[in-house]
């Protein structure tokens, strides 16, 4: 998160962006030779990005070979200590025709050949630490309980922001209704 970029970015009228953080796995980062992404570094991007009012969507990948059951938690966990914005949960999914997905069509790890399920959105894998299935209710477990922490502190800035505008109004010598 550059600041002189965010700066031009927020000057230009950006008002969100999104990273792919990928994973919070660092065993999943290793092994699929994703070395810009920096865990501990997630956070402060987070907050510089935000500090130049610029809103942040983090997206997350389910299903690397290292994850265990604990990823779903732990991404959880993370996004909330991070403090995103939004936030967008993916299952892993490899392209027809590409190296991986030939490696694990020949290994017996797909679990579809239905092309229009490859949209990120379902289990075509099965990943070694665990099975498609606890795959699919990992991630829906992910998205109930952040949509669960979400709909919480929205409502809780709705309630400020509202009580903010109410007693600006009513310094005007508004009515407030």
């Amino acid at each position: 998160a550059d600041g002189e970029l965010l700066r031009e970015a927020a000057a230009s009228g950006c008002f969100s962006l999104s990273y792919g953080f990928q994973t919070v796995s660092p065993a999943s980062l290793a092994a699929d030779r994703i070395d810009q992404n920096r865990i501990g570094e997630y956070g402060e991007v987070v907050r510089r990005t935000q500090g130049h009012g610029i809103l942040v969507d983090g997206t997350f990948i389910f299903g690397f070979d290292s994850d265990t059951q604990d990823v779903f938690r732990d991404t959880v966990e993370m996004i909330l200590q991070m403090g995103l914005d939004t936030y967008t949960l993916y299952m892993m999914t490899p392209y027809p025709g590409t190296p991986p997905y030939e490696a694990l069509r020949q290994e017996g790890r797909l679990t579809t050949d239905d092309f229009g399920r490859y949209d990120w959105d379902h289990a075509v894998v099965r990943p070694r630490g665990m099975t498609a299935q606890q795959l699919d209710e990992g991630v829906r477990w992910a998205y109930n309980a952040l949509d669960h922490e979400y709909r919480k502190r929205y409502l809780a800035t709705v309630l400020r922001s509202s009580r903010f505008l109410l007693v600006r109004e009513l310094g005007r010598g508004g009515s407030g209704t």
